[in-house]
């Protein structure tokens, strides 16, 4: 009578085992094709990606960004920065979270899509902040660079101050 219990308790304890191992057999094999996909898409996102930011950099350099930048005695106002890098790593990195996106809605990962879809949605509205900082910095370089070289009484002072009040208002607005 033991001996029969205890074989019915290994059969059912058996069986759950094999159902439960059937259940996740058919829930992988349900979710490997859109995880085959995501991958699939992340490789093209990032290929895609890599070349936008390569094709802004190369343009951004021929129509000599940075070189502008330079012959202006600008390039101090973003600090070692180059502005051509900058926007070409935005770029890239914008177009790869498109994809990313994409990617997590193929596998169903509902709270990172719509975290990304948030970031989607703010990032052109940061991107458009921070141009006007960048705008800013250099508009206020320029000023002081314009206010020493008139040589007027403590132009080091207004000019720093100018720059200082239009990257504020930049910050701002």
């Amino acid at each position: 009578m033991w001996e029969t219990e205890m074989s019915q308790f290994v059969n059912s304890v058996w069986a759950g085992i094999l159902s439960a191992g059937s259940e996740i057999g058919t829930q992988l094999v349900s979710i490997l094709p859109g995880v085959i996909a995501a991958i699939i898409i992340l490789v093209v996102g990032w290929l895609v990606a890599v070349i936008i930011g390569k094709i802004v950099k190369k343009g951004l350099e021929k129509i000599k960004l940075d070189m502008a930048l330079k012959e202006r005695g600008l390039e101090k106002a973003l600090g070692k920065a180059s502005l051509t890098n900058l926007l070409a790593t935005l770029s890239k990195w914008y177009v790869f979270v498109i994809f990313l996106n994409q990617a997590a809605q193929l596998i169903a990962l509902t709270a990172l899509q719509a975290f990304l879809q948030e970031v989607l949605f703010y990032l052109p509205a940061l991107f458009g902040a921070a141009l006007v900082v960048i705008v800013g910095l250099l508009a206020g370089e320029y000023l002081k660079n314009s206010i020493k070289e008139m040589q007027v009484p403590y132009y080091d002072f207004f000019g720093s101050f100018t720059k200082f009040i239009v990257f504020y208002v930049s910050l701002v607005i």
